[in-house]
């Protein structure tokens, strides 16, 4: 900034931006998949799949509102059920709009066994 490189900066700071949506994305694909595939009927998991989905929402809306509106209702607050694989599919289907590669995202590791959950391997 001193040496008045703003537009440096500027393409950092878009940079970031596009990072911080990964760890949003991780949690709601990961509370998900708990709630959808793997039976988590908790509160406390449910609620932490509204909250990441919640944060991340606006940007897939102005991705595509069709997805939103599938995450939404899938993982938003009082959803009445989960379908992980419509979840997966409507984050994936935006992240060229999100400016993150599904390489970033990743999957999800059973810590029993070391292995990627079936269905949540990184890039499926």
């Amino acid at each position: 900034l001193y040496l008045g490189l703003c537009d440096l900066v500027n393409d950092i700071q878009v940079l970031i931006v596009n990072h911080m949506k990964i760890p949003l994305i991780q949690g709601a694909l990961k509370y998900a998949y708990k709630v959808g595939e793997l039976g988590d009927d908790s509160d406390k998991s449910k609620a932490e799949a509204a909250a990441f989905s919640h944060a991340i929402l606006p940007e897939i809306a102005e991705c595509n509102e069709a997805d939103a509106e599938t995450i939404y209702q899938n993982i938003g607050y009082n959803a009445q059920s989960t379908d992980f694989n419509k979840v997966y599919d409507a984050f994936k289907n935006n992240f060229d709009c999100l400016k993150v590669e599904c390489e970033e995202i990743g999957g999800l590791v059973n810590s029993d066994t070391g292995d990627y959950y079936d269905g949540f391997a990184p890039c499926q």
